[in-house]
């Protein structure tokens, strides 16, 4: 868990930017949480955040947007890559969302600088169009 008062200059400094992954039934399995601002009137994205839900969890929107928020923030203050994800097929509290619904591989729920989806590059060229 981050101090407060890291958690209140990132967010000064950072946007968080929110979007998730959902079930045949529409249900958010897996909250994603980038943190970018603007340099030079260029939106960058310096960490990742990944909250994945299992079987055993009840599913909430909000929980998953603070711990996915709490892991982006750890990879900005420490600027490294943690908390490894298990994606073997013996993971079973996960490998259904894996398998089914996840569009693209991640290998860390904290991640710094990280290479962006497809999806994600997309989501940041609009947000560029807004602020040029």
């Amino acid at each position: 868990m981050l101090e407060n008062r890291y958690c209140e200059g990132i967010l000064k400094d950072y946007k968080p930017l929110y979007y998730y992954c959902r079930d045949e039934i529409n249900r958010p399995w897996i909250t994603v949480c980038l943190l970018w601002k603007i340099i030079d009137g260029i939106p960058v994205v310096f960490s990742r955040g990944v909250s994945i839900c299992s079987y055993l969890d009840n599913i909430c929107k909000s929980w998953g947007r603070g711990l996915a928020l709490e892991r982006a923030m750890l990879a900005a203050v420490t600027q490294e890559d943690s908390e490894e994800i298990d994606k073997s097929a013996n993971n079973n509290r996960i490998s259904h969302v894996y398998y089914s619904i996840l569009p693209f591989e991640f290998i860390f729920k904290s991640e710094y600088e990280p290479d962006l989806t497809i999806y994600e590059a997309k989501v940041i060229d609009r947000i560029s169009l807004k602020y040029n």
